[in-house]
């Protein structure tokens, strides 16, 4: 049978390999999870401003 995991835990078994691989892909790794931390703090932001909005124009 096939395990639907099998693609995820290899690459999460190279990325936390120490290595050569691990030189390069770590600052990789950081700069994706702060990048997508950003981003969905933004697209809160956004919808904050947005819900604010419109309880203001709705008064």
């Amino acid at each position: 049978m096939f395990n639907r995991f099998a693609l995820p835990q290899k690459i999460a078994r190279r990325l936390s390999t120490r290595g050569a691989t691990a030189s390069w892909s770590r600052p990789v790794v950081q700069i994706a999870t702060v990048g997508v931390a950003v981003g969905m703090a933004l697209i809160v932001l956004a919808t904050s401003i947005v819900h604010g909005f419109q309880e203001e124009v709705k008064e």
